[in-house]
């Protein structure tokens, strides 16, 4: 077997040089055309008039052939290693073998040592008594000693690779040929349907058609991606100019409602003034006559002993009816300023952001609006509306805050208790209707009973009395959040076991502290005995 590898190896090598051989010659013969190229280089020609290089739009074959790199991810994914699986981790046993002898005896095989620097040498064989033969037949008999390989001599040697004497062939199971059939090429009731796949499947296709049809079709996709391009142009045009349009409409509307306003505090100015200035000629007027009233008394009547007069309540002048009426009109305008105010803060908007769904609410005006909140990855389900109501504005929010509690409760390990309570209040603040509210309560008091277990058996771990005393206050707070008939039997399994082991505690400590008094007495006891000895 050496003798066949070592021929192989120098046939091998022989045959190498030949390649060399013909390359050299190839490059002979390819000698000339490089000359003649050159000639062709030298040889004067007329350089016509330069034209502009017009750029070549790739082919279809171009752009098949084009790499343009592999996609990976930001952050590779890893799997998380199971915690449990690797605490009661044990390894296998080194060999698997019943028989006591047999596991020694593979041991101090494997535990042995050997030196490729040392050839031990063959156990010499007893010779045995020697026959009385011929002489020569004995030479010729005799073959030739060969000499022993070294051991740089033996790892040069190379063997042939192991063949078995018959290769494996499967073999075939005559009942399944017979009742083979092929499955049919398309697996489709509708004939019509399936023919006309057929059809598709044997039509051919040109590349050349196909290429020119690729730079159509890409002047194509590039008058469309302009016209998209264009539109949105447009349609952003359209908005800033309804905008605007929409903001002078407003600066307009409160400009004639503070010239409404002006004009009417101007009239009721003017007609109070009027009222004024009619009271103080009423007055004057009346004093003239008091006075013309009490001359006319001095000159019929003697002079009667003066009496005191008596001063009255100044009483109210009579409100104008117009002035009413204005009164009126000001305080209905200032109610219905109001009721729509209230009303637009039952109005709610959904827009659409980058990535994200945006919520709005109409603010204590008659417009306006402002920005509740901007829930990521959502999306506005259809159709579309232009006002929404509460109760189908707030979803995504309520939705977005109970999956990311949900995703945090299904981490392994210690649960982030604050995070999950946290995003559930945000979600019982979002609620639109009071169902929901009441599915968020429910999943609160859910990870409330969870966390107050959580509490009761890391007290629990402690194992002393007060660490004891401490999980079943946990667990008594735990008992009205525990709905679930499983809760219940968990919290009744969990308060029994707590206090069998607060009652050995207990009882340890109480049989720790007599036994020390005892053991006092006894060296007391003890100490007299040995000093009479």
């Amino acid at each position: 077997m050496g003798k066949k590898s070592l021929t192989k190896s120098t046939t091998k090598k022989k045959a190498a040089p030949k390649k060399k051989t013909t390359a050299k010659k190839a490059a002979v013969k390819t000698a000339p055309k490089k000359k003649a190229a050159v000639k062709a280089q030298a040889a004067p020609k007329k350089t016509p008039a330069k034209k502009k290089a017009a750029t070549k739009k790739p082919t279809l074959t171009t752009l098949l052939k084009k790499d343009f790199g592999s996609w990976a991810p930001e952050n590779i994914f890893a799997v998380l290693p199971d915690e449990d699986y690797l605490n009661n981790f044990t390894a296998p046993p080194m060999i698997e073998e019943k028989d006591k002898t047999k596991t020694k005896a593979l041991k101090t095989l494997l535990a042995k040592q050997f030196d490729l620097n040392t050839v031990e040498k063959p156990a010499k064989e007893k010779k045995a008594a020697p026959k009385k033969t011929n002489p020569a037949a004995k030479k010729k008999a005799t073959p030739a000693k060969k000499k022993a390989l070294s051991i740089p001599e033996l790892l040069k040697v190379k063997f042939d690779t192991w063949q078995p004497e018959e290769m494996y062939v499967a073999k075939t199971d005559d009942e399944f040929q017979k009742g083979f059939t092929a499955p049919p090429a398309i697996e489709i009731a509708d004939k019509d349907e399936a023919d006309r796949i057929k059809a598709l499947l044997a039509t051919t296709f040109d590349m050349s058609v196909i290429e020119t049809l690729g730079a159509e079709a890409l002047e194509k996709a590039k008058a469309v991606k302009e016209a998209e391009e264009k539109a949105k142009a447009e349609k952003a045009k359209a908005e800033a100019e309804a905008k605007a349009k929409a903001e002078k409409e407003a600066a307009e509307k409160a400009k004639a409602e503070a010239e409404a306003k002006a004009k009417a505090e101007k009239e009721a100015a003017d007609k109070a003034k009027a009222v004024k200035e009619a009271e103080e000629k009423a007055k004057a007027e009346k004093a003239k006559a008091e006075e013309a009233k009490r001359k006319a008394e001095k000159t019929s009547k003697p002079p009667a002993p003066p009496v005191m007069p008596t001063v009255s309540a100044p009483t109210e002048p009579p409100m104008n009816s117009a002035l009413k009426m204005l009164i009126a009109l000001v305080g209905g305008f200032f109610g219905l300023l109001i009721i729509a105010s209230a009303m637009n803060t039952n109005n709610y908007y959904l827009k659409s952001a980058d990535n994200a769904v945006e919520i709005w609410q109409g603010k204590f005006s008659p417009t306006g609006e402002k920005l509740v909140m901007s829930v990521p990855g959502a999306v506005i389900n259809e159709p579309i509306k232009s006002v929404y109501a509460k109760k189908e504005a707030l979803v995504p929010a309520f939705d977005y805050y109970i999956g990311k509690a949900e995703a945090l409760s299904k981490v392994r390990g210690v649960l982030d208790f604050d995070s999950i309570k946290s995003n559930l209040y945000k979600a019982i603040k979002f609620a639109p209707t009071m169902h929901y509210k009441k599915e968020a309560k429910t999943r609160l008091n859910q990870i409330n009973f969870k966390f107050l277990v959580y509490k009761a058996d890391v007290a629990a771990g402690k194992n002393t009395v007060e660490g004891c005393e401490a999980a079943l206050k946990n667990l008594l707070k735990a008992t009205p959040l525990g709905t679930d008939k499983a809760q219940k039997e968990l919290l009744n399994i969990k308060t029994v076991k707590i206090n069998k082991t607060i009652a050995v505690l207990k009882a340890k400590i109480k049989a720790l502290q007599p036994a020390a008094t005892t053991d006092k007495h006894a060296i007391d006891k003890t100490a007299p005995k040995k000093t009479s000895q």
